[in-house]
């Protein structure tokens, strides 16, 4: 399952019960910040969301592609 902008802003409202008006500027801007810090090849360590770096990048037609390894840490109802 793909969670579209559209539907991600909407769920940080839903949690958030910020005004829509309110939130999106900043959700876009943080977006915005965490692709250029990627595309830089810096390491985010944002919590909750976990650790990520770059694992492959490469340039395609179109832009480019990166992949990124994860690190969380295991949720409190995992085995």
């Amino acid at each position: 399952m793909v969670v579209q902008k559209k539907d991600f802003v909407d769920r940080v409202i839903a949690a958030t019960g910020a005004k829509k008006s309110e939130a999106r500027p900043i959700i876009e801007a943080t977006l915005e910040q965490l692709g250029e810090a990627l595309s830089a090849g810096q390491t985010l360590a944002v919590p909750p969301l976990g650790r990520a770096r770059i694992n492959l990048e490469k340039d395609v037609r179109g832009g480019d592609v990166i992949t990124l390894r994860l690190r969380r840490k295991a949720s409190p109802t995992a085995p």
